[in-house]
């Protein structure tokens, strides 16, 4: 009876792994998106790359991204293109 027990508490946390992933991830949207101003190039790009990675979680992001498709380095503007794609944010 006490395994029964065990297994259903066990199933019942399984099943709130995604939805706690998933709020992990939406927590780091604010962190990227600082980093997005950065005077760094690599952290610039290293933020968009993520926030895309993110997906639309990440539509939060979408004025800063659109921000950088005018940066000065051709990698951070790329990363923000592939990013607004992915997030489902470019502008036309």
């Amino acid at each position: 009876c006490g395994y029964g027990a065990a297994m259903a508490v066990v199933f019942s946390r399984v099943k709130q792994l995604p939805s706690l992933a998933a709020r992990q991830r939406a927590d780091r949207v604010p962190t990227l998106i600082r980093k997005l101003s950065s005077a760094r190039a690599d952290e610039r790009w290293d933020a968009a790359r993520k926030l895309g990675d993110l997906g639309p979680e990440a539509a939060g992001a979408t004025p800063a991204l659109t921000g950088l498709l005018a940066d000065r380095d051709e990698l951070v503007r790329e990363a923000a293109r592939s990013a607004l794609d992915a997030i489902g944010g470019r502008p036309a």
